[in-house]
């Protein structure tokens, strides 16, 4: 956690699984499952996206590619995060 109050809705840290399929990326945390968003990196590795779904529910994410690895500050309206995640 990057910001905010650690909580049920926003622990302190968290385990991350993020799948990318073409154009989208899911990622499921400790509160939310398989939570799809657009995913389209420019050709030098950045991206940035904010997503509402259906119940109103916002994130906003932007960061970038290296090789196997990709950082990224995600964030909600209670918390924020930093995600350090590698290709498996």
């Amino acid at each position: 956690m990057t910001k905010g109050t650690a909580s049920s809705t926003c622990p302190a840290e968290d385990d991350v699984s993020v799948t990318i399929d073409g154009e989208t990326l899911t990622f499921t945390n400790s509160t939310i499952t398989k939570y799809t968003m657009p995913f389209d990196p420019s050709p030098d590795g950045s991206f940035g996206q904010t997503h509402t779904d259906e119940s109103g529910g916002v994130v906003h994410y932007h960061g970038h590619i290296t090789e196997d690895v990709i950082d990224a500050d995600v964030e909600n309206p209670d918390c924020e995060y930093h995600w350090h995640l590698t290709k498996q």
